[in-house]
């Protein structure tokens, strides 16, 4: 009789360790994806979800096995060796099962296992819910429609992103728009005594109109006694540089100006960009002196990431455009 305890406390023990090392997890999706690609017709998000319905029956169902297999291992434990020896086997296998059952080479095994015959498992308790219903003691209700708790989670989400969800432009893009109204229009700004200027009185000639495009600069400021007045746009002037007149940069200028104060942030400069329509503000302090300016061209890739341009340089003509994505 002693013999049959030793082999059922062992056999438990054994069964334990298995049942125990057995990882029934859920999956890393939100409900809110797993929904919308069922509805698109994929079958395994749509048997993702009704796993994961059947998740709280599968662990209570674990639990159960792991409870009645300690309670057998402690009853056969006293029965067999008495009560001092079997219950103090019983209060070590209580407390190392768990670490024997975290062993790799065991729950690699227990899994293996486990993965073969779940589906079989699930079938069976979707036609008997109600006997499983019973053992229930785990209160998941399925994934999560997970809540962002902070911007830095959120960037952490779009850096660990998979390639094939968002690329590393796209990225790039969506990192930049969460830091546009922490950054200033001061730190990116062209500080005053670094602006390239032109005076108004200045004849637009050629060697002039050429010095300005290998400036790489298109906006210059223009100005009179050391007062800016206007902005020349170089792309305007185009014609000038084969005229055999010439224009001073007053007369070619635009005297509309328009400002932005050195600490709102490029999320403003770009909204005052798109209400009115200029391409560069002048940077003012709280004296309405200017302390510099910023262009367009510097907000548009800390918005939206640094631009990849291409060899084509021929957007004026509409048969080259039109053939181009052919």
């Amino acid at each position: 009789m002693t013999i049959v305890l030793y082999v059922i406390c062992m056999i438990a023990f054994l069964k334990l360790i298995f049942i125990s090392s057995i990882s029934v997890d859920g999956t890393k999706q939100s409900r809110f994806e797993l929904s919308r690609l069922a509805k698109k017709g994929e079958s395994a998000s749509q048997s993702i979800l009704e796993r994961e319905v059947l998740l709280r029956d599968l662990l209570s169902v674990q639990r159960a096995l792991v409870a009645v297999l300690i309670v057998i291992i402690v009853a056969s434990a006293i029965a067999a060796c008495g009560w001092p020896i079997g219950l103090l086997l019983s209060v070590v296998v209580a407390l190392e099962f768990g670490a024997i059952a975290r062993l790799p080479v065991i729950r690699r095994n227990s899994q293996r296992v486990y993965e073969k015959y779940e589906a079989k498992l699930l079938e069976f308790m979707k036609r008997h819910p109600r006997l499983f219903s019973i053992l229930r003691s785990v209160t998941h209700e399925g994934p999560r429609n997970f809540t962002i708790g902070s911007r830095d989670e959120l960037r952490h989400l779009i850096d660990q992103a998979d390639g094939h969800i968002l690329t590393s432009r796209e990225k790039e893009r969506l990192l930049a728009g969460l830091v546009l109204e922490s950054m200033t229009v001061f730190e990116y700004m062209t500080k005053r005594d670094q602006m390239t200027t032109i005076e108004s009185s200045e004849l637009l000639g050629p060697l002039v109109l050429d010095d300005l495009h290998k400036s790489g600069q298109r906006l210059f400021p223009v100005t009179q006694k050391s007062q800016i007045v206007g902005v020349l746009d170089i792309g305007d002037t185009t014609d000038l540089s084969t005229s055999k007149r010439s224009l001073t940069a007053e007369k070619a200028m635009s005297s509309t100006l328009f400002y932005i104060q050195q600490d709102q942030s490029v999320l403003s400069a770009l909204e005052t960009f798109a209400r009115t329509g200029s391409q560069l503000l002048f940077v003012i302090d709280t004296d309405e002196s200017i302390v510099g300016m910023i262009a367009l061209e510097t907000c548009l890739p800390l918005a939206i990431g640094d631009l990849q341009t291409d060899d084509f340089t021929a957007d004026d003509d509409r048969t080259a455009v039109a053939a181009r994505l052919v």
